[in-house]
C-alpha cells in the first residue's frame, strides 16, 4: 500500500511538472534565429554506425589528418544557496542546521595534438577552487589518450578516455565501461574517463565491432576487465550486443537499440547477469522481531536491468523542433523494493559500506526531461526536468535559464526543489531547495 501511494505521489509530481511547463510555452512566440540552443545536442548519440569513408570518431577526416596543435576548453563560475529543510532523517539534534552556499571557479582545459596519418594526443584537465562553505581546491585528468589507426582499417585508443556506451541520455544498464554516471542536476558536467584501450573495426555502414580492455586499478594482466560490443543496422533500426568479463565477477551480457516510430525516437537498453557484481543492503529480522542490517551478494540469480526512453521535438511558430521533450523509465531488478532511507540504521549501513550509487538504489526510477529553445528571446533558452524514485516516492524538479548574450559567453539561472518527507533518497540529506547562478565561456 504504501509503495502505491508512493507511485502516486511521484506521478502527480511529474504531473505539475508538465503542467508548468505547458503554460509557460506561450511566453516563447518570436520567431527568431535558432542557434542558440539545439536539444539534439543533449540527446545526441555519439557511438553510431558510420561509413569507414565519412568517419569522424576515430580521427579519419581530412581535417584530422593534418598536422597541428590547438588549446580549447571552458572557464565557469558556479554559486549554489541551498536552504536546509526542517527534519531529514540525518538531522543532529545537537547541530543548528544553515542554509549553505558553495561556489567553484572552474578552467576545464581541452588539449588536442594531431600529426599525420590520423594520429590524434588528447588531454581533458579541470583546475577547481571551491569557495563559500566550502574551501577546497582541486585538479582533475578526466581524459588522456592516444589514436592512431592500422591501414584505415583498425582504430586504437589508449589511456583514459570517455566512451558513449549505450543509447539512453540518463540511465545506461548495457554500459558496462565508465566509472562515472551522469550527473541530473548538472547534465552538462565533464565526466571522467576510464584507463584503458579501445579498438574499433568498422565494416563499411552497417557493422561495427568494439572492443575494451579495462585498466583502471590493474595491477596483473589477469585482472583486465574485458569488454566488446556488436553494432549492426536492421532496416532503419540501430543494435548492438555486448559483454563484459573480469576474472573472480559474473559476466555481464548487454543489448541496446535505437529506433523511430511515428516521428518518436525511441531507445531502448538492457543488461543481464547470473549474479550482481556489487555488494548490496540486507535487511535481517531475528526471532524476537529486531531488525538489523548487513551487506551481501546476490548469486545464483538472474539479474536484469533495463531502461526505455523516447524523444519528440515539436514545432512552434515557424520554428522546428522548438520544444524538446524526452522520457525515460529504469527498472533495477537487484534494487530495493522498500524505502531503505527511512530509517537512520538501514542508511548508515548503506552509506558507511560505500555501496549507495544515486539514482541506482531502488528498482523503479523515471525522469523526463524537456527544453524550449529562443525561450521569451532570441538568446535565451528554458529547460524542466524532473526525477523520481518511484520506490520512495522522493523526487527533483529541476529548471534552467539560459541566456547567451554572445556567441562564446552563457549565464544560467537554476532552481532545484527536493520533493519527499525527508525520509527517502531525494531528501535524506537535508537540502530543500536550491537557487544557482552560474557564468559559462567557451574558448
Amino acid at each position: 500500500m504504501k509503495n502505491h501511494m508512493c507511485l502516486k505521489h511521484s506521478l502527480n509530481i511529474i504531473i505539475i511538472t508538465f503542467f508548468l511547463l505547458l503554460i509557460s510555452v506561450p511566453l516563447s512566440a518570436q520567431d527568431i534565429d535558432d542557434e542558440i540552443f539545439n536539444e539534439d545536442d543533449l540527446f545526441s548519440d555519439s557511438d553510431i554506425v558510420v561509413d569507414t569513408e565519412e568517419m569522424t570518431d576515430e580521427s579519419v577526416t581530412s581535417e584530422a589528418d593534418k598536422p597541428g596543435f590547438s588549446i580549447s576548453g571552458l572557464l565557469y563560475n558556479t554559486n549554489n544557496y541551498s536552504i536546509r529543510r526542517d527534519e531529514y532523517v540525518l538531522k543532529d539534534p545537537d547541530v543548528d542546521d544553515e542554509d549553505i552556499f558553495v561556489g567553484d571557479l572552474t578552467a576545464n582545459i581541452l588539449l588536442e595534438a594531431r600529426y599525420k596519418w590520423g594520429i590524434k594526443a588528447f588531454a581533458n584537465t579541470d583546475i577547481i577552487y571551491t569557495y563559500g562553505d566550502v574551501d577546497d581546491s582541486d585538479q582533475f585528468m578526466r581524459e588522456l589518450f592516444f589514436d592512431f589507426n592500422i591501414n584505415r582499417a583498425v582504430y586504437v585508443r589508449i589511456g583514459k578516455q570517455y566512451l558513449k556506451w549505450g543509447r539512453n541520455f540518463f540511465w545506461n544498464p548495457s554500459d558496462l565501461i565508465n566509472v562515472e554516471k551522469q550527473d541530473f542536476l548538472d547534465p552538462d558536467k565533464n565526466l571522467e574517463g576510464t584507463r584503458g584501450v579501445k579498438i574499433h573495426v568498422p565494416f563499411g555502414t552497417k557493422y561495427n565491432i568494439y572492443a575494451f580492455a579495462n585498466l583502471e586499478d590493474v595491477d596483473a594482466i589477469e585482472e583486465v576487465a574485458w569488454s566488446g560490443k556488436f553494432e549492426f543496422l536492421v532496416g532503419d533500426t540501430e543494435m548492438a550486443f555486448s559483454g563484459w568479463y573480469q576474472k573472480g565477477f559474473e559476466p555481464v551480457f548487454g543489448y541496446d537499440f535505437s529506433t523511430r516510430l511515428f516521428r518518436v525516437d525511441i531507445q531502448g537498453e538492457m543488461s543481464i547477469s547470473h549474479g550482481e557484481n556489487q555488494d548490496s543492503l540486507l535487511r535481517v529480522t531475528d526471532d524476537a522481531g529486531n531488525v538489523s542490517y548487513t551487506t551481501t551478494r546476490i548469486e545464483d540469480k538472474w539479474i536484469p536491468k533495463a531502461s526505455i526512453g523516447f524523444t519528440k521535438t515539436f514545432d512552434l511558430f515557424d520554428i522546428n523542433d522548438r520544444i524538446s521533450i524526452r522520457g525515460e523509465f529504469y527498472y533495477n531488478h537487484a534494487g530495493y523494493s522498500y524505502n531503505v532511507f527511512e530509517d537512520q540504521q538501514s542508511l548508515s549501513t548503506l552509506l558507511g559500506s560505500g555501496i549507495y550509487e544515486p539514482n541506482h538504489v531502488s528498482k523503479y526510477y523515471a525522469a523526463f526531461f524537456t527544453g524550449i529553445q529562443r525561450f521569451i528571446i532570441t538568446e535565451a533558452s528554458f529547460n524542466l526536468n524532473v526525477i523520481s524514485n518511484l520506490t520512495d516516492g522522493s523526487s527533483i524538479i529541476y529548471s534552467s535559464f539560459t541566456y547567451n548574450p554572445w556567441y562564446d559567453f552563457f549565464i544560467n539561472l537554476t532552481a532545484s526543489f527536493s520533493v519527499g518527507d525527508g525520509r527517502d533518497e531525494y531528501t535524506f540529506t537535508g537540502s530543500d531547495k536550491t537557487f544557482g547562478l552560474e557564468f559559462r565561456y567557451h574558448f
